[in-house]
């Protein structure tokens, strides 16, 4: 029952994001299988040097002369690894399932490295100080985000990120960091920095028509 409204949460939360694009139909079948639609990708960090793999979904329908939203998905810690797939296996097919504007959306999927997290802080204490946390994993994130954003036609006042459990904490720290570049986000179970919330309590406004 948890997980159920853990995910009628995530269904609402989406079909706010995608409001300024039309309608959602919130049961409407994708018939889409996100392990096969979605490509494999890696992406060596320029300063690390250090290769994170990841998923990339492009509508089928892709037309440079259109713009089009952008989702990162953050997953959590049971997905760690190098294989590829396995941050595919909660959460991300349920939305291409349930929301038909996924398919016009470019979605990444990154793959935190086993052993490492996307915010480095003890999740058993909740809420952390960023400022003392040295982001290697979500600075590889934003750069595959750039590489995504300089190879295709994305809408820069669309740039969502989602994140469960672990990658919950790391959507919230995406919000926090990069307030400029996402227009909003749904982390889930998941602490953040108190310190910054005079930024995140900005983020819903990105909710208008005007995003």
């Amino acid at each position: 029952m948890k997980a159920y409204k853990k995910l009628l949460a995530l269904v609402m939360a989406l079909v706010m994001m995608f409001g300024s694009v039309g309608a959602v139909p919130v049961n409407a079948a994708s018939e889409i299988n996100v392990t096969t639609a979605m490509t494999k990708e890696e992406h060596t960090d320029s300063v690390t040097g250090t290769t994170m793999p990841y998923r990339l979904y492009v509508p089928e329908n892709y037309d440079e002369s259109k713009t089009y939203p952008v989702i990162v998905f953050l997953h959590g810690a049971g997905e760690r690894g190098s294989n590829n797939t396995s941050q595919l296996i909660n959460g991300i097919q349920a939305l291409f399932d349930t929301h038909e504007q996924m398919k016009e959306s470019i979605v990444i999927a990154p793959q935190c490295p086993s052993g490492k997290r996307w915010v480095e802080t003890d999740w058993t204490k909740g809420n952390y100080d960023s400022s003392v946390i040295d982001e290697v994993q979500l600075a590889t994130v934003m750069e595959i985000l750039a590489s995504v954003q300089a190879e295709y036609s994305t809408d820069d006042d669309r740039i969502y990120t989602v994140g469960i459990s672990m990658g919950g904490f790391g959507a919230w720290n995406l919000l926090m960091n990069h307030s400029d570049v996402f227009a909003a986000g749904i982390p889930m179970c998941a602490g953040a920095d108190p310190n910054k919330a005079d930024i995140l309590k900005d983020i819903p406004n990105s909710f208008s028509n005007s995003k």
